[in-house]
Order: structure tokens, then C-alpha cells, then sequence
């Protein structure tokens, strides 16, 4: 038998009794070294055992325990976990973040530096989208295909299924060829997912993936042109030209956008005559080369360039389209309100020659309570006594085969007659 563990705290000489058979202690101290544990433990939360447990376990085996949970549970348990330090390790372990990925995010994408800001930003766009199309199109897009297989039903047949039409649509943007071929071989054969991914495609440069579609049996060459043609991308569209694609007008108009001179002399050259359009995408854009341009062939419909330049917020484009003759201001408004763009917005109502009752009466009958709304919100308080609330809801009420205002906008334009009228 050997001597008893226990140090006498008063002398601190070891204790002379023989251990009891299985114990370290003699019979008097074990039960001393007993209740004492037991007090320990009675003291210590829960999540502070937890850490003390974890904390001496390596990265490794941590990884090994964390796979017992679903995706749900793990982002529960790890955000828990944050603000406990000896487990900061695993937020910024690369061999932690590298196999938490490939087993639960990608097969074939790296994590990040940031995994862990990454991992969190992932989740809460699953939890915060507004349906099905949007989380698997962010999924595919982005090549998490671990995630995206999780949440995609698991059909028989998905020959003609949308949600993998979704996913197919979405790799074609990210330019994910391998979660493509991968789609392809589960079994999808629907043309038309053919031809929105080719166009997809296109619309990002990724030549691979347009040159599968297109074995795959995709035809939409001139969707596929337009879109690489508002990407700048020459190759695509000197591709889909070579295939018979011949809408020179909208490839033109989608170049405008970006202000691509060299698809648009092409477009030109070819005989596209889409002056007016791509004169107001040029102005959403803010090329000024191409309004120019457009100008000088003849495109007139200032506008239109007005309502663009509003929602791309180009001050300048818009004193220039004013300046030329525009003078419809509804669609501006409502173009300004719909991108959230306040100085354009602003810079057009604040015009010495606006008219607030008609631009009220045009946004209300194209059915707009927001920019409406906002309107009336900023008009300042010096020029309300020009709103004519009667007149307005006169004018607005509907007849027979025009549509009249909401009971929506009634309401609203009531509540904003009182709040004039007071102040």
C-alpha cells in the first residue's frame, strides 16, 4: 500500500496514513479531497468547463468534434464560442478554416483569409434571403456547391427542374465550370437553361463556359452578344457574330452602357442605328465619348437620356439633357428614388420650372408611392403653398378606362394636405 497524497495545509508535510486500496488517500482525507472537488465544480459555470476541456485539445481533434454538427448547429456553437479566449485558436487556424470549408462550403473553392467573417456573411445571406432563387443563385455564383447541394430537393429527375436551372444560371455568372460540368451531369438538358447560362456567361468574359453552352446546344447568340457587349468583351462578340447573331441595335445600346467605343464602332460599321437608346445608357453610364457620339448621328429623345442620367446620377448628363429640351420629370424622379439617387433627385425637383402638381399626378398614375412619398418630403417648406392637394385628387380620382389612385395614395396624400396646411 502506499503513503496517503494528501499535504496538510497547516504543516505542509505529506500525510504518514496508508492510501486506501484504489484511492491516493487515506480514509480521513479522501473524503476531505472530495467535498473540496466537489465545491470546485459546484463553482464553475458550465461554459468554463466546457473551456477548460477544449482548451487543452489540439486544432486537430477540435476539427474532428466540430464535424459532428450540422451547418446550422456549428454556426450556433461557434458563435458562442467567440467570446471565450482560449478557444480563439480555431477563428484564425488555416488547417481549422481549410477542412471546415471543404466539408461543409466547397469542394473546389479555398477559404479566404477571413473564413471565419466569410463563414458568418454566408449564413446570413442564406437566413436573409427572400426565397429559394435568390439563396441558390448566390450559392452557385459564388461556387459554394457543398451548401448548394444541401439545400437543392433532391429530385429524380431534374432534366426540367428549375431550382437546378437556378444553380446552372448562377455558376455561369461566378464562371464556375466545374459545378457546370457537374450540373450537366446530374442530368440537366433544358435548352433554355442552356442558353441564360450562355448569355451569363457572356456577360462576364467566361469564354470557357460560353463555348460548353454552346456544345450543350445553346442558341441565344444574340442575347449572348448583348450581354458580352455590355461586358466589353470582343471575343464573345466577334464569337456570336461568327454564329449569325445580327441585333446590332441592342449590342450597340448594351455597349452604351459601359462605354465600349470599339463594339460600338463595330455595332455602327454593321449598321446599328440605336441612337436614342444607346444615347440614354451612355447617360446612365456617364460616357459622355458616347452621348457625343450619339448626339451627332441624330438621337434626340432627351428624355429618355434624362430619366437614365437620373438613375445613374450623373449631375452633368442631366443639366446637358435640360439644357437640350428635356422636360419631363416624373420618370427622372422615380428613376432617382428607385436607385437611390438623392442629389439627382433633388438637383430635378428644386428646378425653377417644375411643375409639383403634374409631376404628382404622372407619378401617381404610374402607381408610385415611394418616390411620391419623397416628393412631398422634400419639396421645401417654401414652396408647399405651390401643391394644390384638391387639384391633385381631382385630377387623379379615375374615369372610366384611366386608372385612377390607390386607396394607398388617397390616404397618403391626405395625411401630407394636413401636415402642408399646418405648417
Amino acid at each position: 500500500m502506499s503513503q496517503c497524497a494528501y499535504i496538510i495545509e497547516k504543516t505542509g508535510k505529506q500525510c504518514k496514513r496508508q492510501a486506501e486500496p484504489g484511492s491516493d488517500y487515506c480514509w480521513q482525507h479522501k473524503e476531505t479531497v472530495n467535498k473540496q472537488s466537489a465545491k470546485v465544480v459546484k463553482k464553475l459555470p458550465i461554459k468554463d468547463i466546457g473551456q477548460l476541456y477544449f482548451s487543452l485539445l489540439p486544432t486537430d481533434l477540435l476539427i474532428q468534434l466540430f464535424f459532428y454538427f450540422n451547418l446550422n448547429e456549428l454556426y450556433s456553437i461557434l458563435h458562442d464560442l467567440e467570446s471565450i479566449k482560449d478557444f480563439q485558436k480555431i477563428y484564425t487556424s488555416k488547417t481549422f478554416w481549410n477542412d471546415i470549408w471543404k466539408r461543409y462550403i466547397s469542394s473546389f473553392i479555398a477559404s479566404p483569409e477571413n473564413a471565419y467573417e466569410k463563414f458568418k456573411e454566408i449564413i446570413s445571406k442564406i437566413q436573409s434571403a427572400p426565397d429559394n432563387s435568390e439563396t441558390i443563385i448566390y450559392l452557385a455564383k459564388n461556387g459554394y456547391d457543398i451548401i448548394l447541394y444541401s439545400i437543392l430537393p433532391a429530385v429524380i429527375d431534374i432534366t426540367d427542374n428549375i431550382y437546378y436551372s437556378w444553380a446552372m444560371c448562377g455558376a455561369a455568372t461566378g464562371g464556375h465550370i466545374k459545378l457546370i460540368t457537374d450540373l450537366i451531369d446530374k442530368g440537366i438538358q433544358k435548352k433554355i437553361t442552356y442558353d441564360c447560362a450562355l448569355t451569363n456567361a457572356a456577360s462576364r468574359g467566361h469564354i470557357g463556359i460560353v463555348k460548353l453552352m454552346l456544345t450543350m446546344g445553346a442558341t441565344n447568340y444574340n442575347g449572348a452578344m448583348a450581354s458580352a457587349a455590355r461586358g466589353g468583351h470582343m471575343d464573345i462578340v466577334k464569337l456570336m457574330l461568327d454564329l449569325g447573331a445580327t441585333d446590332y441595335n441592342e449590342a450597340m445600346t448594351q455597349a452604351g452602357y459601359t462605354g465600349n467605343m470599339d463594339i460600338i464602332n463595330l455595332m455602327l460599321a454593321l449598321g446599328a442605328k440605336s441612337y436614342n437608346k444607346t444615347l440614354a445608357s451612355a447617360s446612365e453610364g456617364g460616357h459622355m465619348d458616347v452621348i457625343n457620339l450619339m448626339l451627332k448621328l441624330g438621337a434626340n429623345d432627351f428624355n429618355m437620356a434624362l430619366t437614365y442620367a437620373a438613375a445613374g446620377g450623373h449631375i452633368d448628363i442631366i443639366k446637358m439633357m435640360l439644357d437640350l429640351g428635356a422636360k419631363r420629370y416624373a420618370n427622372p424622379l422615380i428613376s432617382a428614388t428607385d436607385e437611390n439617387q438623392m442629389e439627382a433627385f433633388e438637383y430635378i425637383l428644386n428646378l425653377d420650372n417644375i411643375s409639383y402638381n403634374d409631376v404628382i399626378i404622372d407619378v401617381i398614375r404610374y402607381n408610385y408611392d415611394n418616390t411620391i412619398k419623397l416628393i412631398l418630403d422634400k419639396i421645401p417648406p417654401s414652396k408647399r403653398k405651390l401643391v394644390n392637394f384638391d387639384y391633385i385628387l381631382k385630377e387623379t380620382r379615375g374615369t372610366r378606362g384611366t386608372r385612377g389612385r390607390s386607396p394607398t395614395i388617397t390616404k397618403l396624400l391626405k395625411s401630407y394636405q394636413k401636415i402642408y396646411e399646418s405648417s
